[in-house]
């Protein structure tokens, strides 16, 4: 069944109107999301993306995002796929209360095939990187003083160390949001509506400080700045540049492909083992992480399982002496 009277221009007032009710962040996770659902089924853009799923009908649009879901499954993180469905699933709830369409997309994430397609997906959702390969990045970067290096330097720092930054988080940030004489940077986080200030590490103090005196601008220009010949002045950087910039530092450091949210990871791992280790209140590992749930930060606790191998090679050490 399908709805051919759907027009597009309906849909991006449907669209324009539920965005707007979305917290920053929230908008601008739906926008990359929709925007890369459009780029994989070779829309014009992302409003005419879901027009043709609310044209095509229950049946077919479950098909075609099922489909769609398939293909990048086995390249992206488990949470990002999850996001990509609820991206979908939600602009087509919005269009059915705005009265465009009668039915929801039932959609769901294809399951891995094989149990080594299924074991690839979970290492996938947990992906991080250790310290020596994050020591190997910024050594790399170290060498490179150019003001692309300046930069990516800055970027990696802010996501690997508090505050811990997601990508979406770094490309928002105006030079006012940095208080280096207060040591913090101001973000809306994900899930807030208001701003909030969060502590800086010494080396994203460090990073920052070495980025904006080569970068200038004003107190209301974005922090990270495209940098490219085609870029306009102050074109800040996006999503995808942010994505794209630390793959590339990771291959060049010979560490493989790093994830923004892989530094991130990482960066609570460490934090969750230290304040587990030192016995130190988990309240504050959660207030540093800004996770909301307990169980989502101890999640973190040697998800790398580097304390049971010390643990193991300690007992085995002492059994060694017997």
């Amino acid at each position: 069944m399908k709805s051919p009277r759907v027009v597009v221009t309906q849909v991006a007032k449907v669209l324009d109107a539920w965005l707007r009710k979305q917290t920053q962040h929230t908008r601008r996770a739906y926008e990359v999301d929709l925007r890369e659902y459009a780029k994989g089924t070779k829309e014009e853009n992302w409003v005419h993306a879901v027009h043709e799923l609310l044209v095509a009908g229950p049946v077919a649009a479950s098909a075609q995002v099922e489909k769609y879901l398939g293909r990048i499954a086995p390249v992206l993180a488990q949470a990002t796929v999850s996001r990509r469905l609820s991206a979908l699933r939600g602009a087509v709830d919005v269009a059915r209360k705005a009265g465009l369409v009668t039915w929801t997309l039932t959609a769901e994430i294809p399951k891995p095939k094989t149990k080594a397609q299924a074991i690839a997906t979970a290492a996938r959702s947990m992906e991080g990187i250790d310290l020596d390969q994050l020591q190997k990045i910024r050594a790399t970067l170290e060498q490179d003083r150019t003001m692309a290096g300046l930069r990516d330097r800055a970027i990696i720092e802010l996501a690997a160390t508090p505050p811990y930054l997601r990508r979406s988080e770094i490309v928002q940030l105006d030079i006012e949001h940095v208080n280096f004489r207060k040591k913090r940077v101001t973000v809306i986080g994900k899930g807030r509506l208001s701003p909030e200030q969060l502590a800086l590490s010494p080396s994203g103090i460090k990073a920052l400080g070495e980025w904006l005196d080569v970068r200038k601008g004003t107190k209301s220009s974005p922090v990270f700045i495209r940098l490219d010949r085609g870029a306009k002045p102050d074109q800040r950087l996006s999503d995808r540049s942010v994505y794209a910039i630390t793959m590339d530092r990771g291959v060049t450091a010979g560490v493989g492909k790093v994830r923004p949210h892989g530094l991130r990871h990482h960066g609570i791992t460490e934090l969750a083992n230290f304040i587990d280790a030192k016995g130190l209140p988990v309240g504050e590992g959660m207030k540093l992480a800004r996770h909301k749930k307990e169980e989502t930060y101890r999640g973190y606790i040697d998800r790398t399982g580097t304390l049971q191998d010390q643990i193991i090679q300690g007992l085995d050490q002492t059994a060694g002496r017997r």
